[in-house]
């Protein structure tokens, strides 16, 4: 609620260092591109008063967009799978590299006395890593990792050749925003890699956020998120974008009690 998403025309001259003068704001984050800046601001009646001296700009075509920022968060992490998850079996040849390469948009994951640490690249941070620090409970991406890994080693692939580029936009608690994701999406899109998977949600639509993954998806991505764990039957995003495939939670075969479902 005291955020906000600001998106520059083209050719604007005014610096976001000059925009945080004006409207009073503090910056938090601008994009690589240097088109979108997040703004954060002390209260309520700070941010009235920003919308009113910036809808003066939109009207001198200086600014694109006012947008509102989104809380993201991760589906609690089911700790007994990745308990069991992070025990993968010593014989699963995981080579890295050559094959897929698997964006992961969620919490840091661990590196180090895991073994499946061969696939994983360095992972990037779009939140300051003070907030994301490592305990010796499994994480989200732990459990997704762990997990998905041992699945696929009992099915019967000896064998695996992909990797995952860890982006973490998830602090240690599991919270997010949508300014970050999709700073994570369009770096995850430049960066080549072949899948996009988003293990959060939020009831938000942001379309910063939806124009990022619009961008990869026409870049042939494919894109992966959770549907959200209320479960109201309400639409979440990312799941809910369009060309985003949802996804949500199975318990015997039928979908969860606690899970999402929708048209979307």
């Amino acid at each position: 609620p005291n955020e906000l998403i600001l998106i520059l025309k083209k050719g604007s001259k005014l610096t976001p260092q000059e925009i945080a003068q004006l409207i009073g704001g503090k910056i938090l984050a601008i994009s690589k591109s240097g088109n979108a800046i997040r703004f954060s601001f002390e209260d309520k009646e700070a941010v009235a008063k920003a919308k009113e001296i910036l809808a003066k700009l939109i009207e001198s075509n200086t600014i694109d967009s006012i947008q509102n920022n989104y809380y993201m968060i991760s589906p609690e992490a089911a700790l007994g799978v990745a308990a069991s998850g992070l025990k993968i079996p010593r014989e699963v040849t995981l080579t890295p590299g050559t094959g897929t390469t698997i964006a992961m948009i969620d919490s840091a994951p661990h590196t180090e006395d895991v073994y499946y640490s061969d696939v994983l690249m360095d992972p990037v941070y779009f939140i300051d890593p003070k907030n994301a620090p490592l305990s010796s409970d499994p994480t989200h991406a732990d459990s997704l990792l762990g997990s998905s890994l041992y699945w696929l080693h009992n099915s019967g692939y000896d064998s695996l050749d992909f990797n995952y580029l860890p982006l973490v936009v998830l602090d240690s608690s599991g919270n997010g925003d949508s300014f970050s994701v999709a700073e994570a999406v369009l770096y995850a899109d430049a960066a080549g890699v072949d899948v996009i998977n988003l293990s959060l949600s939020g009831d938000g639509y942001s379309p910063y956020l939806a124009d990022a993954i619009r961008t990869a998806i026409n870049n042939g991505k494919i894109v992966t998120a959770a549907a959200g764990n209320e479960p109201t039957g309400q639409v979440t995003y990312p799941a809910g974008y369009e060309g985003v495939i949802g996804v949500t939670a199975l318990e015997n075969g039928q979908i969860a009690s606690y899970a999402n479902q929708g048209n979307f």
